[in-house]
């Protein structure tokens, strides 16, 4: 199972992963959500995955978007396929999932290296797919050196 922590507090990370299915989700930390691990040691590539989002082809569209604020930066990402997740709306989270692709991608279909490479450093144990809209299930993670 992949590790979790924040290890700065209040500093937005944005992230890739991979689920069981192979699908691929866009989590974004606000500053407190959990990271994992291999994301904070490999940030440049996650950096360099998530710049190059925009070249991945749109097959579709974003669906089940709530209504209100600029979330512009999970719609995009869903109209190529991809999974769209926020910590929050408050500090204590959980990942809240605000954009989700009409349809979506597998890792093997992305034509993009930097963003395969992004996305397979961290392997979630859950469907993107098979949760309700608003949040995923908790999952063990670390905080503070603590779980």
């Amino acid at each position: 199972m992949t590790a979790f922590d924040n290890p700065l507090p209040g500093r937005e990370v944005d992230w890739l992963a991979v689920d069981l299915d192979g699908h691929i989700g866009l989590f974004s930390s606000a500053g407190f959500g959990p990271i994992p691990f291999s994301v904070e040691a490999q940030h440049e590539e996650v950096d360099r995955g998530i710049d190059k989002l925009d070249a991945l082809p749109i097959v579709g569209a974003a669906t089940n978007v709530p209504s209100g604020g600029d979330l512009s930066f999970w719609i995009e990402p869903a109209r190529r396929g991809i999974f769209g997740y926020d910590w929050g709306p408050v500090a204590t989270g959980p990942y809240a999932r605000l954009a989700t692709p009409s349809r979506p991608i597998a890792i093997h279909e992305i034509g993009v290296r930097d963003v395969a490479v992004a996305a397979l450093l961290a392997r979630l144990p859950l469907q993107f797919g098979d949760w309700p809209r608003s949040r995923l299930p908790t999952f063990r993670c670390r905080y503070s050196g603590k779980e």
